[in-house]
């Protein structure tokens, strides 16, 4: 009992002085305004991909369905089509060929895990292209159309988890997937950062960090600031600021590398965010956010769908409660 109590002394210590380290600020947001807008039609979203070609969006969810969703601007947007490809369908991505990547997995996610599945993007079929790993989840696709995964165990006493790459073939195809970077603390959100060509991921119970692809050097972008705090989905807006949806505790996080602060949004009568991506639309830069809400005592998945905020919404707000 003596050596576990001092196994875990050095680890509090760090999660105190990193929590006094950063500076954090909280922003209840009360009233919904007629500039945030709601996608509706999907419960228990995942994960988004946003075209750069043109304004469809691709959404996985908990009940292992793809949606494809169109719209001529972000405020007519709409559900289209549907393709169920498991029982769980999470990160998700589109390869220089065209085809959408998904991580997919059965209901034994942890154990038994899932695989990396292919997927036309008219939604018309798919086909599971590895094998399985257990917790998949966050994937992400670089200018060289590598594809990187992520997978992790989820355990908040002995984190443990990789990211893997699958390098495309010269006559179409890929690899098998092969370890990228291991020894990580459970791994989940994936983001590639096409500005500085490095991977940003989460690792559920501890923070954020960046992998340079051309060296491997991992670098912390910032740690916790509560001593129970979770990481879901991230990314990287134009100014450099570093979002995460905010599971359990909050909505969504804005972490500024510039003044070392997070500002946490918490909207009234939200769910949990899941996932959160980056898109300009004439001139104006929003995040996408995926919400839905899941019943404790019946396990019933809900929510709104993807909730889209105009950054400067969101930074307005911020300096205001500033003054």
């Amino acid at each position: 009992m003596k050596i576990i109590k001092l196994y875990f002394i050095p680890f509090f210590i760090f999660i105190i002085i990193n929590c006094y380290t950063l500076k954090v600020k909280t922003i209840n947001i009360a009233d919904i305004n007629n500039d945030i807008v709601f996608v509706q039609g999907m419960k228990g979203c995942e994960n988004l991909y946003l075209s750069k070609k043109n304004t469809d969006i691709f959404l996985s969810d908990l009940t292992g369905n793809i949606y494809l969703i169109k719209g001529s601007s972000y405020k007519e947007l709409k559900v289209i089509k549907v393709l169920k490809i498991n029982d769980y369908a999470l990160g998700i991505s589109m390869g220089g060929d065209g085809y959408l990547y998904a991580a997919s997995a059965s209901t034994d996610w942890l154990k038994k895990g899932g695989g990396v599945c292919k997927i036309n993007a008219n939604l018309n079929n798919h086909e599971q292209i590895t094998k399985n790993f257990p917790g998949i989840n966050g994937l992400a696709i670089d200018n060289k159309n590598n594809i990187y995964f992520v997978s992790g165990n989820m355990n908040f006493l002995n984190p443990k988890g990789a990211i893997y790459i699958m390098k495309p073939l010269d006559n179409g195809g890929y690899h098998e997937p092969e370890i990228f970077i291991d020894g990580l603390k459970s791994p989940n959100g994936l983001f590639f950062n096409e500005k500085d060509n490095v991977l940003i991921f989460t690792e559920v119970f501890h923070g954020v960090k960046s992998i340079n692809i051309a060296d491997k050097k991992i670098k912390l972008v910032h740690g916790k600031s509560r001593l129970v705090e979770g990481f879901d989905d991230v990314c990287i807006d134009s100014r450099g600021n570093c979002w995460t949806a905010d599971q359990p505790n909050g909505f969504l996080k804005m972490y500024d590398p510039r003044t070392n602060m997070i500002t946490r949004f918490l909207f009234s009568d939200f769910g949990v965010a899941s996932s959160c991506r980056i898109r300009f639309e004439n001139g104006k830069e929003f995040i996408f956010v995926t919400e839905f809400k899941q019943d404790k005592r019946s396990n019933k998945i809900d929510g709104r769908g993807i909730v889209i905020i105009p950054i400067d919404l969101l930074i307005r707000q911020k300096i205001e409660t500033a003054n």
